[in-house]
């Protein structure tokens, strides 16, 4: 059997290492710029969602400043693989931007959100079955725009609604962020949505 001789020194073994050394210091800068690209991505993906609201609340003369408040970015981590944009809370504010992004009553039902549309989320319209008639519900003093209101026998003031159409802002910005990442990044997409 012929042998074949392979000279090693520590001068080779030296040269490998750091050739391997810098293939992974190479990986980790570009990960890191990744990373970066990500997250300045996501900063511009919350100023168009907070611009859609701005014109939203232009248009129907409503003050978005409560949902624009429950906007949160969760900044990408390349460890996870995860970034999200999202409404943060769990309360009442956040429950006004679902309201908004799928909208509610027979107005939503009519202007459907587009992932209710195709069946990518469940939500339900006109739960109560208020219907045409609509519903009453409880405003602050100077902080609404409905004109049809009355005081009920507790002085409580209320307005009355058929629902609103959705305006799905976070499902736009959404479709706006895949557009500008294009096939640079192949990553992942998902929209959760409402679970009335």
């Amino acid at each position: 059997m012929a042998r074949l001789p392979i000279g090693l020194n520590s001068n080779i073994i030296q040269k490998f290492i750091d050739g391997i050394q810098t293939t992974i210091d190479d990986l980790k800068d570009e990960e890191r710029k990744e990373e970066e690209e990500i997250n300045k991505l996501l900063d511009e993906a919350y100023e168009y969602a907070v611009t859609s609201l701005s014109d939203m609340a232009l248009y129907a003369d409503t003050d978005m400043t409560p949902v624009i408040n429950k906007l949160s970015i969760k900044y990408y981590d390349s460890k996870t693989r995860r970034g999200e944009l999202f409404l943060a809370g769990g309360d009442e504010q956040e429950n006004v931007g679902l309201y908004v992004e799928f909208g509610t009553g027979v107005r939503g039902l009519e202007n459907q959100h587009p992932a209710v549309g195709n069946g990518d989320v469940n939500w339900a319209y006109n739960t109560k079955g208020h219907g045409e008639q609509g519903w009453w519900y409880e405003v602050s003093e100077g902080n609404y725009k409905n004109p049809i209101t009355w005081r009920d026998k507790e002085g409580t003031l209320r307005a009355w609604t058929k629902g609103m159409p959705s305006r799905p802002f976070m499902y736009n910005t959404m479709l706006w962020l895949k557009d500008q990442i294009g096939e640079k990044y192949k990553v992942g997409f998902e929209f959760k949505g409402g679970k009335k």
